[in-house]
């Protein structure tokens, strides 16, 4: 599934015996700190690196795989002492695992996606017109800005409703929020987009795919948040 690859460091090769392939992702920490997931293998060990980038903290990993695409692993600092925990199973598309303190008094959900499915680049600001193949369906009308923030419309079964959200990529390809349904409870949102026309979006954990119907470049004359939304 997955193959070597990349420039192996000095750390990486003394924990494993060979290294067998290696994937980055990039992804979400507690459906909010993007962070950056570096994991190496010799088919039996996993090493790595688990990089908050918004302070460009870098944590080791090691550990082994349990069983089938499951593993467990260890989160050290530079001096080698314990910080947290990492569970969690790797698919053909994603990462999905915990992370919990040393103390196990914390404990958050990570999401991420293989580097290589983020395939949009040169972000500019644009407008989209996004379909939800769920049931109900979902519409969203957002403009992603190159600040990192994301804003819009959402219309489920013929309810509307403000949403703000962020970006967790330079390009601004991975990016959540929050839609608050009327008289419900609110539906996390996690969006992916693979290429020019579709996402893949996660609502509060289940995926579906969707199709982007319409584009349209942005431009930014005056930014204003002040009021919970971009405007």
């Amino acid at each position: 599934m997955l193959s070597a690859q990349g420039t192996m460091d000095p750390w990486i090769t003394s924990q494993l015996k060979s290294i067998s392939w290696n994937v980055s992702y990039k992804g979400v920490l507690a459906d909010f700190h993007p962070v950056t997931i570096q994991l190496y293998s010799d088919l039996d060990q996993v090493a790595g690196y688990f990089i908050h980038e918004g302070d460009q903290r870098k944590h080791r990993l090691v550990g082994d795989w349990n069983k089938g695409d499951h593993f467990q692993l260890q989160e050290r600092d530079d001096n080698d002492r314990l910080t947290g925990y990492l569970v969690g199973t790797i698919s053909t598309d994603e990462l999905d695992m915990q992370w919990m303190s040393s103390d196990q008094s914390r404990l958050f959900e990570v999401k991420a996606f293989p580097s290589s499915l983020i395939r949009i680049k040169n972000f500019k600001p644009v407008a989209e017109w996004i379909e939800v193949a769920a049931s109900p369906k979902i519409v969203l009308s957002v403009q992603k800005m190159d600040y990192g923030i994301v804003s819009g419309v959402a219309k489920r079964g013929g309810q509307f409703s403000r949403f703000d959200g962020y970006c967790l990529d330079g390009s601004c390809s991975l990016w959540n929020t929050v839609v608050q349904v009327p008289g419900g409870a609110p539906v996390q949102v996690q969006m992916r987009q693979k290429d020019a026309s579709n996402y893949t979006v996660s609502l509060t954990g289940v995926n579906y795919p969707a199709s982007i119907l319409e584009v349209t470049p942005v431009v930014v004359k005056h930014f204003d948040n002040s009021m919970g939304f971009l405007d």
